[in-house]
Parts: structure tokens; sequence; C-alpha cells
């Protein structure tokens, strides 16, 4: 089997801030012993096949740039290139 390579995943989606709880009442899923606090802050995610969920704030925050932020992403992107030892 080959080793592991990098990449980096590029993909478009909406967002508005949830806490957990909020993201529950609006995805309508059964909750589970597993589960964030509901007041865990997040993001109510939207992709562009229109599949929803939630997204933990730091997680979401680490990955994830404004869309009219353009520079601070390339630069996310560039500083990631850097950081990879293929």
């Amino acid at each position: 089997m080959s080793e592991f390579k990098s990449y980096i995943g590029v993909k478009l989606i909406k967002a508005k801030p949830a806490t957990f709880g909020e993201a529950q009442a609006v995805l309508k899923r059964p909750a589970t012993e597993k589960d964030p606090a509901q007041d865990t802050p997040g993001y109510l995610v939207q992709y562009t096949d229109g599949y929803t969920s939630w997204s933990p704030k730091d997680i979401f925050d680490e990955s994830h740039f404004d869309y009219d932020d353009y520079y601070a992403a390339l630069d996310k992107v560039e500083e990631l290139h850097y950081s990879i030892d293929d």
C-alpha cells in the first residue's frame, strides 16, 4: 500500500452561527450521550448539495474563511503548503 499524500480541500459553503442546541432544533436529529453541551458555540453549515450539519466553532474557524476575506484564505493555504512534509 502506498504512503499517504497531503491534500488541501476547497469547497464553498454557507454557514451561520448557532449553538449545538439551536442546530439540533433545525436538524431534528436525536440527541446522544456523546453530543456536546447545548450551549456549545458553532455554526450551522449548508453545503452546495443541500446537506446541512453543525460544526463546533473552533473546528469551523480553523478551516473556513469568510468569502469576503479571500486573501486571508490564500495566506492560510500558503502557510499549509510550506508546512507539509511529503
